[in-house]
């Protein structure tokens, strides 16, 4: 490739270009200035020793010693190249690593032939430093005598016609895609991507911090709070926040007598215990056996089997009427252990009559015989006129209307109904389990939640079929 060298009207420094881009704008590569490559009055002279072309400012002959001398003819193989003596300071930029320096190569004719190929005849071999200069990358060979090569302003372009005839605008214009491609500004570019990223890396790091704090101290309040609730909820929801078991503690709210008062005080409660329950071993009692709950205290006395009689109390008078058929009779005796409550033990809602087909709810009062159960008594006080019927009883319940005073006691009597079975079905049980008669009764009152409330128990009375004995009349 020719090229064409002249001074910098900046820095007054040399740069050389190649002959395509003379009369062009082009950019100095010591002082980045944007000159105009100037333009020969004459086509420079081609020959075929040497494809340099010097141009100078003026047309008088240099001397001998001047680099802008007309070269020795006699250059041959082995001769020693032309010395160059560069200004102490130069203003050169630097030079980017792993490209020879251009004061170590020589700029040279690209149709040159190899060195081991013989120069054709009347044409002079290439220079030695042609032979001998290393190969540069990216096809730029830079003048020996020299600066370094121009730099093209990014705004102009060479003619791209032929690739071969203008390799210098190729790398001039040619951008590296990575880092990879330009090794020298890695260093920079490593360290503008770090600062980049660390901008807002200590506000970044200060928010997760707070973040992870506030959740630190959320979550565990969270649990704590939820378990907290789970136990209020629990407790009260749960019959046995009384202090009893749940069927020591049932709610007095069905009955025809008033509940135990204080101050005639009742609350209803919902969520009662299940009538088929299983009833816990403290309510368990055997006949002749006394049992305390509460300000209640209850001992079954015997069990006996014959007829019963009803009294209906009626504006007019009382009527007397004996059912057809025999039931099972339970004696008791309860006693009020508390001090200022007055309270009616039993009630006839507790032992009502139960017909599964007119969807009534069962009655806790019961008998269990083995996997049989016959609920209520035989009085249906639900559908009992009121206005025509002021009470309706079973013989032996005569005092039941009336409250227990504390420190009193009194005996009543508990009956099955006289239709249902209940009776043959204990006589001719053979089971190995006791019989249970569970019975419903009022048992005084208790706190709860700073107000008295009355409250009912179930107990289970248990007995066997000798047990069991006939009624006197």
């Amino acid at each position: 490739m020719q090229t064409v060298t002249f001074r910098c009207p900046h820095c007054n420094n040399l740069m050389a270009v190649g002959i395509e881009l003379l009369g062009q704008q082009v950019r100095c590569p010591t002082c980045q200035q944007v000159v105009i490559a100037p333009v020969p009055t004459d086509p420079p002279p081609i020959s075929d020793g040497s494809s340099q072309i010097s141009l100078s400012e003026t047309t008088k002959q240099e001397g001998h010693d001047s680099i802008f001398g007309e070269g020795d003819g006699e250059a041959v193989f082995g001769s020693a190249p032309p010395k160059v003596e560069v200004p102490a300071s130069t203003n050169f930029a630097a030079y980017p690593p792993n490209i020879p320096n251009p004061s170590d190569v020589t700029i040279v004719d690209a149709n040159v032939p190899a060195p081991s190929a013989a120069p054709a005849e009347g044409q002079a071999p290439p220079s030695v430093d042609a032979v001998t200069s290393p190969p540069l990358p990216a096809a730029v060979e830079i003048q020996s005598a020299g600066p370094a090569a121009v730099e093209a302003p990014q705004t102009l372009s060479a003619p791209t016609s032929d690739a071969n005839a203008s390799p210098w605008s190729t790398s001039v214009e040619s951008v590296p895609e990575s880092a990879n491609d330009q090794p020298w500004a890695s260093s920079s570019l490593e360290e503008m991507k770090s600062d980049q990223g660390t901008v807002n890396r200590p506000a970044v790091r200060q928010q997760s911090n707070f973040g992870n704090l506030l959740m630190t101290m959320l979550i565990p309040y969270a649990v704590f709070m939820t378990l907290v609730a789970g136990w209020l909820f629990h407790k009260w929801t749960s019959a046995s926040n009384v202090g009893q078991e749940v069927f020591a503690n049932i709610p007095d709210i069905m009955a025809q007598y008033d509940p135990a008062t204080r101050k005639q005080l009742s609350r209803r409660i919902d969520g009662m215990p299940a009538v088929d329950g299983p009833l816990p071993n403290s309510l368990l009692v055997k006949l002749g056996d006394t049992l305390r709950i509460g300000d209640m205290e209850v001992t079954p006395e015997k069990i006996e089997q014959g007829p019963i009689t009803i009294h209906t109390v009626s504006p007019t008078g009382v009527d007397l009427a004996q059912l057809k058929g025999e039931a099972l009779i339970l004696h008791l005796t309860i006693r009020n252990r508390s001090s200022d409550i007055y309270y009616q033990p039993t009630d006839p809602v507790f032992n009502r009559y139960f017909d599964p087909r007119g969807g009534n709810s069962k009655p806790y009062t019961h008998l269990v015989v083995g996997d049989k159960r016959f609920y209520g008594g035989p009085i249906d006080v639900l559908r009992m006129n009121a206005k025509q019927i002021k009470r309706q009883f079973v013989a032996g319940q005569d005092n039941d209307d009336r409250p227990l005073p504390p420190g009193e006691e009194r005996q009543t009597i508990i009956c099955s109904d006289t239709q249902d079975g209940s009776a043959d079905a204990v006589k001719n049980y053979t089971g190995a389990d006791p019989i249970l008669w569970r019975v419903e009764l009022r048992r005084g009152l208790i706190e709860f939640r700073g107000q008295d409330l009355s409250v009912c128990a179930v107990i289970g009375v248990q007995f066997t079929p000798a047990d069991v004995h006939k009624a006197k009349h």
